[in-house]
């Protein structure tokens, strides 16, 4: 019986979830990917996961590439560009080494899957942004059914913002400044993707209405919201009286991410009982960066349980950023119990009702994220309620409930011809 041929360099929550959507129903022919770590499929697997227990920053390593759901369907895996990006990153601390092998990666996956559906045994692809158009091209000759993940805002729109940030005045780091200029080619493909599929799949309105104005075809575009991990979901610990107020901030300390806007904000507030913390690698100059004197503190990069634990230490997340096709910290946070204040150019915003769960503000103002603060600051007992909302706007968008919704919009489009329960 023919299937989808799902081929994706990514491995996160969301690309795991896409494919057990596919597997739930049988309509999972093979899932092309990159290195996945399943103890349970490989020796080398196995191999790796004991020595990750002497390791503890292989153990870490391990935990970001772990296959989390379980899945029925045979794997095809692609390891040499997973671990030369590892070994650039990691090892020799080339961060721009290590996206060139991401590029790589991503293009040969698209080169391969093209000549994958050359057998005939599919009958669908899908395939995620960048690293799909030799596949899509493929799919439009041999009349198979195609549909493209686009998970970023379009590029006008993140141009945009990134020319306001640097309006600003605000440093950016050499390799951010390489970064961008890299991305002009990468976008250009995204473009040609576009024109070559024949559906696309955003996760969120923003992403969206960003294509939409940057001329994609109305008729190919469906939104579907992402969704929250209730594995270790637990009712939140209530501030006590008299506790400080913990602002959190998770991922990369950046132009893009917004944080100096957020510094500027919290320089304007200088709010007394209360601590902002970033958990993320940081991109701006250190010269920008206030001591902790100010209540404004660094953690740099840690394991994802130290994340969450940092979450139900605070009440409230801010994701100050300028641009973002998603952002899972939000869901994340929710779940833990965090009031939630972003920007509406973040596509997570879909997830706050103002007021209820959180704040939304302007991009790129100080004046309303200092604004939104001020009103958590003051928000007393009802703090503690809209942290309660935003648990319950994470357990309505549970993963479980992403899958349901995926599978049958695709199924309406007829992207995938079966009978779903």
């Amino acid at each position: 019986m023919k299937g989808v041929l799902y081929s994706t360099v990514a491995i996160h929550r969301h690309a795991q979830e896409m494919a057990r959507a596919f597997d739930e129903i049988g309509q999972l022919k093979l899932w092309h990917t990159g290195w996945l770590h399943d103890p349970g499929r490989s020796l080398l697997s196995k191999s790796l996961e004991m020595a990750g227990y002497a390791l503890p920053s292989l153990g870490r390593a391990l935990v970001r590439k772990r296959l989390v759901v379980p899945m029925g369907a045979p794997i095809k895996m692609r390891r040499r560009g997973d671990w030369a990006q590892a070994f650039c990153g990691k090892i020799l601390k080339r961060p721009l080494w290590a996206d060139r092998a991401w590029e790589w990666q991503e293009k040969s996956l698209a080169k391969e899957a093209a000549r994958l559906m050359e057998s005939g045994e599919f009958s669908a692809y899908l395939g995620l942004e960048h690293a799909a158009l030799e596949a899509l091209q493929a799919a439009k000759r041999l009349g198979v059914r195609s549909c493209l993940v686009f998970t970023s805002v379009h590029h006008k729109f993140r141009k945009k913002w990134e020319k306001i940030s640097e309006e600003g005045g605000f440093q950016v780091s050499p390799v951010e400044r390489e970064l961008n200029r890299r991305a002009i080619e990468r976008d250009r493909r995204r473009d040609e993707e576009m024109e070559w599929a024949d559906y696309i799949r955003t996760n969120s309105s923003l992403v969206g209405q960003t294509l939409l104005a940057g001329g994609a075809d109305r008729r190919k575009v469906i939104d579907i919201s992402l969704g929250a991990d209730l594995a270790n979901f637990r009712p939140f610990v209530p501030r006590k009286k008299g506790e400080p107020l913990r602002f959190v901030v998770s991922g990369r300390v950046s132009q893009r991410k917004g944080a100096q806007f957020l510094l500027e904000a919290w320089q304007k507030l200088r709010p007394k009982g209360a601590s902002l913390h970033f958990y993320g690698s940081v991109m701006l100059k250190k010269k920008e960066l206030p001591g902790e004197e100010t209540g404004v503190f660094f953690h740099g990069n840690v394991s994802p349980e130290e994340v969450q634990k940092a979450y139900r230490a605070a009440q409230v997340l801010v994701f100050p950023t300028l641009c973002d096709g998603f952002g899972m910290v939000v869901p994340e946070a929710m779940a833990a119990g965090c009031a939630v204040i972003t920007t509406k150019n973040a596509g997570a915003a879909d997830w706050v009702t103002e007021g209820k769960n959180g704040w939304k503000v302007t991009a790129g103002s100080s004046k309303a994220l200092a604004e939104a603060m001020q009103k958590a600051l003051d928000a007393g007992k009802k703090l503690e309620t809209m942290r309660e909302a935003a648990q319950a706007t994470a357990r309505h968008n549970s993963w479980t409930n992403f899958r349901h919704r995926f599978v049958h919009t695709l199924a309406d489009t007829g992207f995938i011809r079966t009978e779903i329960p």
